[in-house]
């Protein structure tokens, strides 16, 4: 049974993926050269991506939590759908009775695999292309 409580999302997709891709497309102009700005900003974007796969995907998956520090609004799955709701104080965005990638056609799980898969990407990358056309440093 799916219940929904507020209107909002997670603070990744808004704030934090185009902020670091911000920064990495920023720090690319370091290079000297295009060719080494370049090489440089496919390494940044790609550590980026590859970290928040990890980390959003271990998360999601229940590999690893924050519940040591967070309690059980840190539970791995329960975190990635709620964790910007209730770390402001508004309750939970999703309350599922279990982790929503244990359906695997469900809307949520499918709703988070797009997510991770095309929007993080997407928002990284939309960041970083902002960074890149910025100046020197």
């Amino acid at each position: 049974m799916t219940q929904i409580h507020e209107a909002s999302f997670l603070l990744d997709m808004p704030i934090l993926l185009p902020a670091l891709g911000y920064a990495a497309g920023r720090l690319t102009r370091l290079g000297e050269t295009e060719f080494s700005q370049r090489r440089l900003g496919r390494a940044l974007y790609g550590a980026l991506l590859v970290g928040f796969w990890l980390i959003a995907g271990g998360l999601y998956f229940d590999r690893f939590s924050f519940e040591f520090f967070l309690g059980p609004m840190g539970r791995g799955n329960h975190f990635m759908w709620n964790s910007a709701m209730e770390l402001l104080g508004l309750g939970p965005w999703l309350v599922l009775n279990e982790p929503s990638y244990v359906h695997p056609w469900s809307a949520p799980n499918l709703i988070a695999v797009g997510f991770l898969l095309f929007v993080y990407p997407a928002l990284l990358w939309l960041g970083y292309s902002l960074g890149r056309r910025q100046g020197k440093i």
